[in-house]
């Protein structure tokens, strides 16, 4: 996962900026999910979270 991706800062954020855990990452991806879910319901620009949160899920597994 490239650094800037969405769902591993958001990762990083529930570890305390720590090496966060499988668990967290599962977190974050519904994190982002809900987040993406959102926008679209207001019509506002995604800004390549739907890449970011593909590229968490295929190198999370999930």
């Amino acid at each position: 996962m490239h650094e800037h991706n969405f769902v591993l800062l958001t990762a990083q954020q529930l570890s305390g900026k720590c090496i966060p855990s499988k668990v967290q990452f599962q977190i974050a991806l519904q994190i982002t999910e809900n987040y993406i879910a959102g926008r679209k319901e207001l019509k506002l620009p995604l800004n390549n979270l739907e890449a970011d949160l593909a590229e968490a899920k295929n190198e999370i597994g999930n």
